[in-house]
Order: structure tokens, then C-alpha cells, then sequence
């Protein structure tokens, strides 16, 4: 307990850093128990359940895309924005990982109305 104890101030300042709600902490009247939430962070995108959201591991690959990415682009220019020559890799490295966790998505699947 007292290694996540000292880890609670560290959460915190980074959970603020990158803009994430604060979380909620709710106990009971004797404060013998106690839950702690925390809430998406605003810019999360859907296609995830909130029990796949909870098990879901991104990658580091899945992050350094997301954080390559500016707006829409194609499969090359998110390839080319992270300098990988190999287009296998990138897309099962990266691209699959990230459909499958649904934060992008892929325009060829969308439809119109």
C-alpha cells in the first residue's frame, strides 16, 4: 500500500498534464472502503465497450501513431509521418492495433447516409 500510496501524486500530476478528468473518489461513511473512478478522458474516441476500454492495452506503436497523426491521412502519409519503409510491419504493427481498439478509424469501412 504505501508504494501506491507515493505513486497517487505522480498519477495525479500526469493524469492533469495530458488533460484527463480528475478522478472520483467515493468511500464509505466509516471510510473502511473505498472506490476510485476515472473518467475518459475527453478526446477517448468510441467503438470500445467499457469492459474492452479496461482490459485494452495500447501499444507503445499505437501511441507513437496517434501522436504522429494530424487530422486525416492515408496509410502512406501516417507511414511516411513515422519513417517505417516496411508496409507489412506498419500495418500489424500499427494500423490493425489501432482499428481493432477503434481510436481511428478506417475510412474505407464507414458508410454514408
Amino acid at each position: 500500500m504505501t508504494v501506491a500510496a507515493a505513486a497517487g501524486p505522480e498519477i495525479l500530476k500526469v493524469m492533469a498534464a495530458d488533460g484527463s478528468p480528475a478522478p472520483l473518489f467515493e468511500s464509505d461513511d466509516d471510510r473502511l472502503s473505498f472506490v476510485i473512478r476515472l473518467p475518459s478522458h475527453p478526446l477517448a474516441m468510441g467503438g470500445i465497450t467499457p469492459t474492452d476500454r479496461a482490459t485494452a492495452e495500447v501499444t507503445g506503436e499505437v501511441e507513437r501513431l496517434l501522436r504522429a497523426m494530424d487530422g486525416e491521412m492515408s496509410r502512406r502519409q501516417i507511414q511516411e509521418a513515422l519513417a517505417l519503409k516496411h508496409e507489412d510491419h506498419f500495418r500489424n504493427a500499427y494500423l490493425k492495433p489501432a482499428l481493432t481498439l477503434g481510436v481511428i478509424a478506417d475510412p474505407a469501412r464507414q458508410t454514408t447516409q
